[in-house]
């Protein structure tokens, strides 16, 4: 069963892929939005002219029948070995590439400099240009700008960004080389909370500035460097501060940073909505004989606690769990019943646990085989047998 489970896992993977790599044209494009149309081709020829030609155009609705008839016209008119058309799907739209064979491909990236700072692959990441891809001169503006909105999102306010081609004629490729100038890592300014009433805002300040904060990385304190990444841990720091007082379903959003230049100082803020006061109770069965275990236990059972939030999948998988808890005991009956009762601003979660009467397998038999041993097949089932210290396993799904 382990191998065909794998099987089914890598084709769904598969079949999720086409959705960011270049397709062939499809007719399940029609009417979609085209957001650019690029002629890909020698990065020595100018290819505006053959634009004319083209009868789909950038900001119109996709059409099959005019992307026929323009790679058509390009086949005619360039007098190019092949035309092939790529579909790039893309947030905005659909990107049109019309390559023009022979093309030029992407060759190797480099990031003289940054690299130090951050790894090559979170470069290739936020660049976004896949190698052996077809090189396309008009993705160069596009990358430079995700490179240096990345760099102001980590401090670099003052960093430049240019891409440099280096035409490989021999091996038909196109290398880059994004030269970068990063200046100085910004500091963190002044830091505020605005949302929460009154004192609820303090906790959170002094989560952001104690020395779980400093050993974390969410220090956010005034001459501090400003990185996405400390901005992610304090607002990690904050979250858990909401959730220990039971603010669940809290939300926070940092405010676009305000970045001053003569002083190279960013301006930090949080705008927070405090959610309703969560209390999860559970009534009848026991889960633990000792009240520490049961309320480290309740956690792990409920997801309420760890996702630090509330919605109606999360009590019911919380629900789930708990019949599972006491099935895998031996309370095969058990049941489990929900009911929440919210006022302005609190939110009460009951759990009522009826374990109903314990069982114990006693024996367990398979009828109708004549291949396998029963020491094989009894360890492919969830049933377990009753020994010394356990009543064995029986759930109401096997």
């Amino acid at each position: 069963m382990r191998s065909i489970f794998c099987f089914f896992l890598f084709v769904g993977t598969c079949a999720a892929l086409p959705q960011l790599a270049p397709q062939a044209p499809q007719a399940a494009y029609e009417g979609q939005n085209v957001s650019a149309v690029s002629l890909l081709a020698h990065p020595h020829r100018d290819l505006e002219p053959y634009r004319a030609v083209l009868t789909q155009k950038a900001g119109e609705p996709y059409s099959q029948t005019k992307v026929e008839e323009s790679a058509t016209a390009l086949q005619q008119k360039s007098g190019f070995e092949k035309v092939r058309v790529d579909v790039v799907p893309e947030i905005h739209g659909l990107r049109l590439n019309f390559v023009l064979e022979p093309a030029w491909y992407l060759g190797v990236l480099e990031f003289p400099g940054v690299a130090k700072r951050f790894s090559y692959t979170r470069l290739l990441q936020v660049v976004d240009l896949a190698d052996e891809d077809p090189y396309d001169p008009a993705r160069n503006p596009v990358a430079e700008n995700a490179l240096r909105d990345f760099l102001h999102r980590n401090g670099y306010f003052l960093a430049n960004v240019h891409a440099e081609p280096h035409i490989d004629d021999g091996h038909q490729l196109v290398n880059l080389t994004f030269v970068v100038d990063m200046g100085k890592q910004a500091r963190i300014g002044s830091v505020r909370v605005e949302g929460p009433a009154g004192p609820e805002g303090v906790p959170l300040l002094h989560a952001v500035g104690s020395l779980r904060a400093r050993l974390s990385g969410g220090l956010l304190k005034p001459g501090k460097p400003y990185s996405a990444e400390r901005i992610g841990a304090a607002t990690t720091l904050m979250k858990k501060s909401l959730v220990s007082r039971w603010r669940l379903a809290s939300h926070i959003q940092e405010d676009a940073p305000k970045y001053h230049a003569d002083s190279n100082r960013v301006d930090v803020s949080f705008r927070i909505e405090v959610g309703p006061v969560v209390t999860v109770r559970t009534t009848g069965a026991r889960i633990r004989m000792i009240p520490f275990l049961t309320g480290r236990e309740k956690k792990k059972l409920i997801p309420i606690y760890s996702e630090g939030t509330i919605d109606r999948d999360l009590v019911e998988e919380g629900q789930r769990n708990l019949v599972d808890y006491f099935q895998k005991k031996g309370y095969s009956d058990v049941k489990v019943n929900t009911t929440l009762h919210q006022q302005a601003d609190q939110i009460l979660v009951v759990y009522e646990i009826d374990r109903g009467k314990k069982h114990k397998v006693d024996r367990i038999m398979f009828r109708g085989n004549h291949v396998l041993s029963e020491k094989e097949l009894s360890g492919q089932v969830t049933v377990k047998k009753s020994h010394l210290w356990s009543h064995g396993s029986l759930t109401r799904n096997c």
